[in-house]
């Protein structure tokens, strides 16, 4: 179904994974053979929609002066939540590597939005993020969704 980009919550970021992320190779693609995909969202109680996976072509969309996209709507049970984010992480690692913010902001959430422990962000999750099994990791990582935008930004850039 067609939906209105002003119809979409991008501040609300429950599934969001994407942060810093150059999407002019996506952009560049729309422009010329238009949207592939669908963006999946999630219909909230209070009528809003939420973004499940498509930030990027969102974004890209918006650049290219659309006003809207194509797109699957579903409600979503919050048992079933964490199973969305999950396909969202792993449909995105298989596409692009993630930069440290992104890994970051994916470890905070699987720690404080989901409840994953911190032994099993470490021996689970950081094999498919690319970091390696060192618990040290998960001390400077934790920390980098509270920083300034611009020490962000350096980060995700390999700048700082």
């Amino acid at each position: 179904m067609k939906i209105s980009i002003d119809s979409i919550n991008t501040t609300d970021d429950f599934y969001r994974t994407s942060y810093f992320s150059d999407f002019s190779a996506l952009q560049r693609s729309l422009g010329a053979v238009g949207q592939v995909q669908s963006v999946r969202l999630e219909k909230r109680a209070d009528g809003g929609l939420r973004v499940i996976s498509g930030f990027r072509r969102i974004w890209a969309a918006r650049q290219l002066g659309w006003t809207t996209l194509e797109a699957e709507v579903i409600s979503v049970p919050a048992s079933k939540q964490f199973r969305l984010f999950r396909q969202t992480l792993f449909e995105n690692l298989a596409l692009r590597s993630f930069n440290w913010v992104e890994k970051a902001f994916v470890v905070r959430r699987l720690k404080n939005q989901f409840r994953v422990t911190e032994d099993e962000i470490v021996g689970n999750w950081f094999t498919a993020l690319q970091i390696g099994q060192n618990r040290k990791w998960l001390d400077w990582l934790l920390p980098i969704p509270g920083y300034e935008y611009d020490v962000q930004r350096a980060i995700a850039e390999d700048a700082l």
